[in-house]
């Protein structure tokens, strides 16, 4: 079998799913841009191949940013190292740069660069850090033109989501993902309201059972059945003279300590 040849494509893909920012969802942990420029219009502008943002915003990370380069050929990595005021464009931005290259492109760590991590790609896209970034911990702030760029792509990208037609199939692509992300956004919305809901009721059950069960107007208790309370039957198995029991709810209330004896529950 041929050896797997991996390209600056098949590199940065996996730099993403490394990171997590391949994915659309709830919360990504980090959100990628690839060819990322100073600015769309000036000519001569450093790019970096990819800068990633963590979206999450906790300690004890932050908003940390990533400049990763992506090398696939020993020449075009010794071009970059003879040229370090390049990178530093971007890396002055970045808590940690890092180079992503081919497995056992970089023979030795060192000649990265003091601080410059290092990501493995290996055959199928599955990664490796070799040497781990070293964190700068106040870097510069992200300029003006910059963050308009970033503004720039990313509402290029929201524009051509909503006005997706059928002679667009990757935009109907990505409204339909768009569409499966609400759908799970809403779904997971209700599992949690669902879950308060059943952790209320049981706090409540526990309530009811600590304070004896819940008292027929009748004058007895009646019997609990899981989370109802079984129509006309009382705990010490008598028959209710009624119909079917009813709960006095104002006798409950107070045996919770809701209301004092003899205030009336509000309507």
């Amino acid at each position: 079998m041929a050896p797997v040849t991996l390209n600056a494509g098949d590199v940065a893909a996996a730099v993403r799913r490394r990171y997590g920012a391949e994915r659309d969802g709830l919360g990504p942990e980090w959100a990628c841009l690839d060819e990322l420029t100073l600015g769309r219009f000036e000519m001569g502008e450093r790019r970096a191949d990819l800068f990633l943002v963590r979206a999450w915003s906790g300690q004890p990370k932050g908003h940390e940013r990533h400049l990763v380069e992506v090398k696939v050929s020993r020449a075009d990595l010794r071009a970059e190292l003879a040229a370090p005021e390049k990178m530093a464009v971007f890396a002055a931005f970045a808590h940690r740069v890092y180079f992503a290259t081919p497995a056992g492109l970089v023979k030795d760590t060192d000649e990265l660069g003091p601080g410059v991590g290092l990501i493995e790609v290996h055959p199928f896209g599955t990664t490796r850090e070799v040497r781990r970034a070293t964190r700068r911990p106040n870097p510069e702030p992200m300029p003006e033109k910059l963050v308009v760029e970033v503004f720039r792509r990313a509402g290029r990208a929201e524009a051509r989501t909503r006005t997706a037609t059928a002679g667009d199939p990757a935009a109907k692509v990505v409204a339909l993902e768009a569409e499966l992300v609400a759908a799970r956004r809403a779904l997971d919305t209700a599992q949690d309201a669902a879950r308060r809901d059943a952790q209320r009721l049981t706090g409540w059950l526990r309530k009811v059972g600590d304070a004896g069960g819940v008292p027929c107007v009748c004058g007895a208790t009646i019997k609990p059945r899981r989370d109802t309370y079984q129509l006309g039957g009382h705990r010490d198995g008598s028959i209710c003279p009624l119909r079917w029991s009813e709960p006095d709810y104002e006798a409950l209330a107070v045996n919770l300590g809701l209301v004092a004896p003899g205030e009336a529950l509000a309507s």
